[in-house]
């Protein structure tokens, strides 16, 4: 499985000695302050947070309390954003534990010239992701999906006002011609998994009918637009797959898993887990594996009115899925 990890903030990753490192200390060909005419940037997962430029660098700043931070513009009233600003984090190295194969609960510890040494999880079993042993990991135990659609007979499992628009049932699956669409409503489970925090999980396969060229971004799954709560969203381009929250000052948090070595023509296993802990986002075909998590902003809701899968809603810079996708499940456990 390959991880893609975020260094903390004030912090870029050195490629030389694998470890998260203060800015001054690491040359990072890609960081934006290098752009001419550029002062300041977004700073993803938080609305107060932002990148000011200084000699070409990028060094993490914070807006006053009762302020948030706009791209473009700097530091505007924002009296929704009520994120602290955030807290520097210890330097990090490269995780240097090995998960065992033939046993989850089992990891291997990287010694060096000294080999390997294995070791086990007391709880829970062992997570690359967090490069810890989690008890998030074994969520799927006996876990009943609270809306399903296998597509073998475009059949709803789930007491659900499902809407499916235009998608045409294939061999198994549903094919998404670009006007296709399927709105799944909030339940009165929904609001009571979701009032107890119960992480939520969606899950689904799909495949591209064609390679993505140039920017296109298709959509897979929203979460519907609503006049409260966040907006979650996941899309994909020709060499990644990206999850992204919003709230109604926009951008507050996002996650990049690269696709590379995945066939557009592969099935593809995507598997979200929303908690109020962070986001959790695995994309799987055939013997590859990435995986990626993020914090999240506290105290904020994503699925207050429902999720929409195929055609986005309110996105004009992204365009609708093409393809197939089939075995959707909305789960909370």
């Amino acid at each position: 499985m390959a991880v893609t990890r975020y260094c903390g903030p004030g912090l870029f990753w050195d490629q030389q000695r694998l470890r998260c490192d203060v800015g001054w200390k690491v040359t990072c060909m890609q960081d934006i302050c290098q752009r001419p005419r550029i002062s300041h940037h977004n700073m993803a997962g938080n609305c107060r947070a932002y990148w000011a430029c200084k000699d070409g660098r990028s060094f993490p700043a914070c807006c006053a309390k009762g302020y948030a931070y706009f791209p473009g513009q700097g530091c505007l009233p924002g009296t929704q954003c009520r994120d602290a600003c955030p807290v520097k984090c210890r330097m990090t190295s490269a995780c240097n534990l090995r998960p065992d194969p033939a046993s989850p609960r089992k990891y291997h510890v990287m010694l060096g010239l000294m080999g390997r040494m294995t070791s086990s999880c007391s709880f829970g079993a062992f997570d690359l992701v967090t490069c810890s042993c989690s008890a998030d990991q074994v969520f799927d135990s006996g876990c009943t999906p609270h809306f399903s659609m296998p597509f073998s007979h475009l059949q709803v499992y789930g007491n659900r006002d499902v809407r499916v628009d235009k998608v045409i049932q294939g061999q198994g699956f549903g094919i998404f011609l670009g006007d296709a669409k399927i709105s799944v409503p909030m339940t009165l489970m929904d609001i009571v998994s979701r009032k107890a925090e119960r992480p939520l999980r969606i899950s689904l396969r799909y495949r591209e009918s064609s390679p993505l060229v140039g920017n296109e971004k298709r959509i897979l799954l929203q979460s519907s637009p609503c006049n409260y709560g966040g907006l979650i969203v996941v899309y994909v381009d020709k060499t990644a797959l990206y999850l992204r929250l919003f709230v109604q000052q926009g951008e507050v948090s996002s996650a990049v898993l690269l696709t590379e070595g995945f066939s557009f023509s592969r099935w593809k296993d995507l598997n979200i887990r929303y908690s109020p802990a962070g986001v959790r986002m695995t994309v799987t075909a055939g013997p590859l594996s990435h995986a990626t998590s993020i914090t999240m902003p506290r105290g904020l809701s994503v699925s207050e009115c429902g999720w929409a899968f195929g055609l986005p809603e309110g996105l004009d810079h992204l365009l609708p899925f093409i393809g197939a996708m089939d075995d959707i499940q909305i789960s909370y456990c």
